[in-house]
């Protein structure tokens, strides 16, 4: 497939594929031997999620952003 192609033909396996590029990436980082190793290998964290957002991808880009920001809930909106 190209850039150009059907984004629905085999999107579910690239997308499958892009998710376990996230996870050994975000591994990678954890392990980086230098903040600039650590910091490119962010930005191109970013870029992923881009990439999985073309594919149907809804998350947060910083997953520790779900323990920070709960949404009000009309019972939490007082």
């Amino acid at each position: 497939m190209t850039a150009s192609g059907d984004v629905s033909f085999g999107a579910d396996g690239q997308l499958t594929r892009l998710l376990d590029v996230r996870e050994a990436l975000r591994s990678e980082q954890q392990a980086a031997t230098s903040p600039g190793v650590a910091r490119a290998l962010e930005t191109a964290d970013y870029y992923l999620f881009i990439a999985l957002s073309y594919l149907g991808y809804v998350d947060h880009l910083f997953p520790e952003q779900d323990r920070a920001f709960k949404p009000l809930t009309a019972e939490g909106a007082s």
